[in-house]
């Protein structure tokens, strides 16, 4: 009968491989479900890349939209409990802005400027941005 020797590098390897494979949620369940809105199924992806194995690892996420899903998506941005009217706001919001609005511990906020919707959250563990290009109809969100 022969006996499996295994290393203290392998069983981390191992170890590492099993705990990291069902720790990343997709992009389109990930991005949906931190900025309150309904990502439309029927999207031609542009880019799609989770950096790393782990939780905290890098992401970013662009999407190309029909016209007729676009308005469906602005419509849902509208509807998310962190969108707000703001007038006249930069990108450069402050963490520490009442705009933002708390749903279930995360702190963000969705706005339009110009013709752009923009979302940003606080700290939480992680920042993240949405930018939706109203005229091109591309969205991208990344981890800051």
């Amino acid at each position: 009968m022969k006996t499996l020797k295994l290393s203290l590098v392998q069983i981390f390897v191992l170890f590492l491989l099993f705990t990291s494979c069902e720790q990343k949620t997709p992009n389109v369940e990930f991005f949906s479900k931190l900025c309150d809105i309904e990502i439309p199924q029927n999207i031609f992806i542009i880019r799609n890349s989770d950096e790393g194995f782990l939780q905290n690892s890098a992401r970013a996420f662009e999407i190309k939209l029909t016209t007729n899903d676009f308005s469906k998506f602005s419509q849902s941005i509208r509807k998310s409990g962190y969108y707000t009217e703001i007038v006249k706001v930069n990108e450069q919001i402050s963490a520490s802005s009442s705009s933002y609005k708390n749903i279930g511990g995360n702190k963000a906020v969705w706005f339009k400027n110009g013709n752009k919707y923009l979302f940003f959250n606080t700290e939480n563990p992680d920042r993240y941005k949405a930018e939706i290009d109203t005229l091109t109809h591309i969205a991208l969100f990344t981890k800051l």
